[in-house]
């Protein structure tokens, strides 16, 4: 299973160009859970996306102040 695009809440939806790594890795600011980290790229910038193992559940961190 590999992620094939990153959709927001509210409907907003990217294609994901290229897998670029994969690994397990606890996320950055969630560090108590192993996950499996997607590097990827999305209309050529890098972004990460997780896949929580146990539940199967994606998610995408975002800073924390924006």
């Amino acid at each position: 299973m590999k992620p094939t695009a990153i959709e927001w809440e509210d409907g907003r939806a990217y294609k994901i160009d290229k897998v670029t790594d994969e690994r397990m890795a606890p996320p950055a600011h969630v560090g108590a859970i192993l996950a499996r980290r997607y590097d990827v790229l999305v209309e050529g910038r890098e972004k990460t996306v997780y896949l929580e193992t146990p539940t199967n559940q994606w998610f995408v961190e975002r800073p924390l102040y924006e």
